[in-house]
């Protein structure tokens, strides 16, 4: 486990004598709510671009975002097994996940379902690492994770794509998409489906569990004078099967959805307004059992963006949200409307070589009152290839449903909240390459446990309580370079993720992580090589067990053929490892895939 970070190591000790790629162009919305350049924000700010993707080997959006330090993943079991995503040290529940910036987060379990988006459907991610609940509200502690689907059309014509996959497991995939464009209409129309045998998620069995999935994405939109108006729709559905406490054989229905409505408009100048009307739902039904779990949630987003003067914008947003979630589980069944009014206020400054922001959020809960959380974050641009930064800022985190009303439920919960700050550097050295840095620090208070004194069959029964404390500190490499045809990523984090009372990790966060990707574009073929590494970790906060440390290989490539026609094939766990990402789960072994893929522009 030493060898890779050892190299990543020597490769930034002698960054200084290569240059660096430039980020100038790349635009990020979600780290400010506003189009900023990528080398503006903050280092933990992350794109994986469509390129990127299309080369990627990834089964599902969990893999993309694994191939990324500072992001790991939880995962019990192969293609659509429950899996948690967890950002710098944070739980899991702490990562807030948008698609299209609609929160996908359900009300009754935490975490997103990210195992069931397809990356096929998925035009660009942009990660952000760090507190951003001032911005996005409760559950962004460890970060946001915003997932752009391909909701945005050519600027004129038609384009289409069909892709087909075979591999090992027998899994078979395929999507097809048309998108049209021109500048008063677009649309896009975005069909795909994967069904895989699988293979045994738990080691104490031998029989495979599968996962089907069929994912829609629609969009359209017309302009009209001065207004922009976008009406899409997308969502996922299907069975997963997996194995029950007992190693009994199980399976559940799933479904996922999101749509959404959104205005774009500039009533004056200096002044742009977006108002957004979404309805997202989260189903997972058990099949042999009436066990099930639903969110429904209604939201209202309207934000506007008053221009003053080329140096400041005041964003002002208004966010009303309904929330119904109906659960039963372990016999403890619940259904509740909870409701929330927000408002945050952000002032973003830039004068001279300095940006700064400040802002704020007011959150009225039914449940837990009137509360807030800020940020102020400052940078300042030492040359046009260095830029220094300090954020600071608070976070919370609502106890959903489940934490309040389900098995061990408590309803005096009260919120998770913590406290942050971040020094950064961003550097630039000529036009091929870049090198991120950054140190951080963060408290957390207030956390949620299952406390359960007499055991799980005693005679008092366990609850949920607000016990906890937590403290992580880390730093945070990354180094990209870009040379010709090669394209080099490398990523690493330091950290310490401790509970505070028992001085134990955090379970299933590392003290070390790296990424790494070398690609090779070469004008009729290309290829990729992903690295993903960890230490050792903590299995649970309820045992001893302990996962040892791993370092896994992708291989992937493709042959451009001529009319538009691609020969894809790749190689998962390319040294056939065997690790874990959740204790006596599976990982993939070696496996092999191959595919075809249209695309004409």
């Amino acid at each position: 486990m030493n060898k890779p970070f050892s190299a990543l190591a020597a490769v930034l000790l002698l960054s200084s004598a290569v240059q660096a790629e430039d980020t100038v162009n790349t635009i990020v919305i979600t780290a400010g709510r506003m189009a900023e350049p990528l080398e503006e924000t903050p280092p933990g700010t992350v794109v994986i671009d469509r390129a990127t993707i299309e080369r990627s080997p990834a089964q599902d959006v969990a893999d993309l975002l694994r191939q990324h330090a500072g992001v790991e993943i939880g995962r019990a079991g192969g293609p659509g097994q429950q899996t948690s995503v967890f950002i710098r040290g944070a739980d899991s529940n702490h990562t807030l996940v948008l698609l299209d910036g609609v929160p996908i987060n359900p009300g009754t379990i935490g975490n997103a379902a990210v195992q069931n988006i397809e990356p096929a459907q998925v035009d660009h991610i942009e990660i952000v690492k760090g507190p951003t609940s001032t911005l996005y509200g409760s559950g962004a502690i460890g970060g946001v994770i915003n997932i752009i689907t391909h909701g945005g059309a050519p600027a004129s014509g038609i384009r289409s794509q069909l892709g087909l996959r075979a591999g090992g497991d027998n899994t078979r995939s395929g999507n097809a998409s048309l998108q049209y464009g021109d500048e008063a209409f677009h649309f896009d129309i975005d069909v795909a489906h994967l069904e895989t045998d699988g293979f045994p998620t738990r080691k104490a069995s031998d029989l495979d569990r599968g996962h089907r999935n069929t994912s829609l994405n629609l969009s359209a939109g017309v302009r009209v004078g001065e207004a922009d108006l976008r009406l899409s729709h997308w969502q996922t559905k299907g069975t997963t099967e997996y194995l029950g406490f007992a190693l009994n054989p199980l399976d559940q229905d799933f479904r996922d959805a999101v749509t959404a409505f959104a205005l774009q408009t500039s009533p004056s100048a200096g002044w742009d307004s977006t108002l957004r009307l979404s309805h997202m739902e989260d189903r997972i039904e058990q099949n042999q059992s009436d066990d099930f779990a639903r969110t429904r949630r209604n939201q209202l987003d309207w934000q506007n963006d008053i221009h003053l003067g080329d140096t400041q914008t005041l964003t002002v947003v208004a966010t009303l949200t309904r929330e119904h979630t109906d659960s039963l589980s372990f016999g403890a069944g619940f259904n509740k409307i909870l409701d929330s009014h927000e408002i945050l206020l952000q002032d973003t400054l830039r004068f001279g070589n300095h940006d700064l922001t400040l802002a704020g959020r007011y959150i009225h809960h039914e449940r837990f009152g009137d509360t807030g959380v800020w940020n102020i974050a400052w940078g300042y641009r030492l040359s046009d290839a260095t830029r220094l930064s300090v954020d600071l800022g608070t976070a919370f985190r609502a106890p959903d449903s489940t934490d309040m009303f389900g098995f061990g439920g408590n309803p005096d919960l009260e919120p998770e909240r913590s406290e942050s700050i971040e020094l950064g550097l961003r550097h630039r050295l000529g036009i091929t390459g870049e090198l991120r840095a950054a140190l951080f620090h963060t408290e957390i208070k207030d956390l949620i446990t299952f406390q359960d004194p007499d055991g799980f069959l005693g005679p008092q029964p366990g609850m949920n309580v607000n016990m906890e404390r937590a403290r992580i500190t880390g730093l945070e490499l990354g180094y990209n370079y870009t040379s010709g045809p090669w394209h080099l990523g490398l990523e690493a984090v330091f950290q310490e993720p401790k509970d505070r009372d028992s001085n134990r990790l955090l379970p299933r966060r590392a003290r070390r992580s790296l990424t790494a990707s070398l690609d090779y574009l070469a004008p009729s073929w290309d290829a990729r090589l992903e690295l993903v590494a960890a230490s050792r970790r903590n299995d649970s906060a309820f045992n001893t067990l302990q996962m040892a440390g791993y370092g896994v290989c992708n291989l992937s490539g493709h042959y451009h053929l001529a009319n538009h026609l691609s020969l894809e094939g790749s190689v998962l766990n390319l040294f056939d490892k065997d690790y874990e990402l959740a204790s006596n789960f599976r990982t993939q072994d070696r496996v092999f895939y191959a595919g075809i893929r249209f695309d004409m522009r």
